[in-house]
């Protein structure tokens, strides 16, 4: 009788340790799968902080690059605005150029050419620059010494000392100059003598004069 009543026990015992087992296998497999999806977004948002971060950092450099062209486009910029306005100070000398020697205008009673060395320095060319000049006293061969890096010394002559100078058989009205005065150029080289004077008669007109004559330069 007792071992009649203790079967039904027994099995409701088996029965009842079953269940529990089964409900502890599915909580293990339950807490598993939250771990796994948990680990899975974790690993997601770590990618995606990854990810924006890398973005950041390519944006911050794309954005130091643009700024470095800009900075060096704006230094570009000044150093061609600095050229341009140490180029337009600058200033050239009216009588820089290259010239032709046209004619003779007056002479002193006495001087050191004659009428042939004339015909040979009629039609010459000659340069004056910053880099070169002529040189021209008293003799033909003169014009082909050139004088580098050339000083150019200006001053004011008066009418009445060129011809109290050559005793009035040159006057500025017969080198066709109007005025009482004309600006005289010095031409210095390096050993600091006179290579050549010539007066200015206009922008585009010299009066070249060596040896007792003076001599018409027309820009070429």
């Amino acid at each position: 009788m007792i071992k009649k009543k203790l079967i039904p026990i027994l099995i409701l015992m088996c029965v009842f340790l079953g269940g529990c087992s089964n409900s502890n296998d599915v909580k293990d497999a339950s807490s598993k799968t939250n771990t796994s999806q948990n680990n899975d977004v974790n690993s997601k948002d770590q990618t995606a902080n990854d990810n924006t971060d890398n973005n950041s950092t390519a944006s911050n450099s794309d954005s130091n690059q643009q700024n470095t062209k800009d900075n060096n486009s704006n230094s570009k910029q000044e150093t061609t605005k600095n050229d341009s306005g140490s180029k337009n100070n600058e200033i050239r000398p009216s009588f820089y150029g290259t010239w032709t020697i046209n004619k003779k205008l007056a002479s002193n009673k006495v001087t050191t050419f004659t009428d042939e060395d004339l015909n040979k320095i009629i039609g010459k060319t000659v340069i004056f620059s910053k880099e070169q000049s002529i040189s021209f006293a008293e003799n033909v061969s003169d014009l082909n010494n050139i004088i580098t890096n050339p000083i150019y010394q200006k001053k004011t002559v008066s009418n009445d000392t060129i011809a109290s100078e050559t005793r009035n058989h040159v006057t500025l009205d017969k080198l066709g100059i109007k005025g009482n005065s004309v600006t005289e150029v010095e031409v210095i080289n390096s050993k600091k003598y006179t290579g050549c004077s010539f007066y200015i008669k206009d922008k585009n007109t010299l009066i070249l004069t060596g040896g007792g004559v003076y001599l018409q330069l027309d820009r070429k």
